[in-house]
């Protein structure tokens, strides 16, 4: 009996179940492939396609001439970003049935799979620390087509403006707009980065008196070009209102009147290519 699985858009091997009559080992070996598809079926995301590897491969190492698991096990290690795992396990399928009906397809896949590994390969070359356009540093981190940015500091200048004693500081920003380790998350498609930058509230004293600008969760587009990294952040406006009404002479004490969103900026952040690896 011929049989086609399809779960999760991929398609299985077709299978010839062995006979009650076989020997005991194989047919744990086919326990194990039926257990590999069962936990494809109840896979209800990538991260949970990694049991049925593990049962997939109980089955191969019992049985090594079960081609439809080295398949299916290919086919998962594939859709999971293990590219080379998948390499292995197609061409063990080839070594076993080279005259399959499907085998084209196969190689075509292989190929397919080397192109992917080349280029996951290069993405994990991004990882390390880089240079920042402040003179600062970036720690890169690669999983997958997936970056984590953490930055050693970020400033936003013209991005707030402070009144106190209802005056307009002249340089707010070294005061105010000073962020420690802000984190970016992108995703990096072709040459193009989208994601986010999470910043954490932040107040320019270690005091409860003076404003506190709220956390926020912006917007990040940029380019991976030329062994650089160009981003463009969004960031909230603010109007900073301190002892507002108050004279210079007034008391001394520090008093924060208001943070008052005004609108929305783009920086741009530059990265270039790590210093060290």
């Amino acid at each position: 009996m011929r049989i086609i699985f399809l779960s999760l858009g991929l398609v299985f091997a077709a299978v010839l179940f062995p006979s009650p009559s076989f020997a005991q080992s194989e047919d744990r070996a086919h326990t194990f492939m039926v257990r590999g598809l069962a936990a494809v079926e109840m896979a209800r995301n990538d991260d949970e396609l990694i049991a049925a590897i593990d049962e997939f491969r109980k089955a191969t190492e019992i049985d090594p001439a079960l081609t439809v698991a080295w398949y299916n096990m290919g086919k998962i290690q594939a859709k999971t970003g293990q590219f080379q795992d998948a390499i292995n396990s197609f061409n063990r399928y080839l070594a076993i049935t080279p005259q399959a009906d499907d085998a084209s397809k196969v190689r075509d896949e292989i190929i397919k799979l080397e192109y992917r590994l080349e280029s996951q390969e290069k993405l994990q070359n991004l990882s390390g620390i880089w240079d920042t356009s402040d003179g600062l540093k970036a720690r890169i981190d690669v999983t997958g087509s997936k970056l984590l940015i953490q930055m050693q500091q970020i400033t936003f200048p013209q991005s707030t403006e402070v009144w106190m004693y209802d005056d307009l500081l002249s340089n707010p920003n070294t005061t105010f707009d000073f962020r420690n380790s802000p984190v970016i998350r992108l995703e990096l498609r072709g040459n193009k980065l989208s994601g986010t930058i999470e910043l954490s509230a932040t107040t320019s004293l270690d005091t409860g008196d003076w404003c506190i600008l709220p956390a926020e969760t912006n917007q990040v587009n940029g380019m991976l070009e030329q062994g650089k990294i160009v981003l463009e952040v969004k960031k909230q406006k603010y109007k900073v209102v301190m002892n507002s009404n108050d004279g210079w002479l007034s008391s001394p004490k520090v008093r924060c009147d208001g943070v008052i969103p005004t609108g929305d900026m783009v920086t741009k952040i530059t990265l270039t290519k790590p210093v060290e690896r």
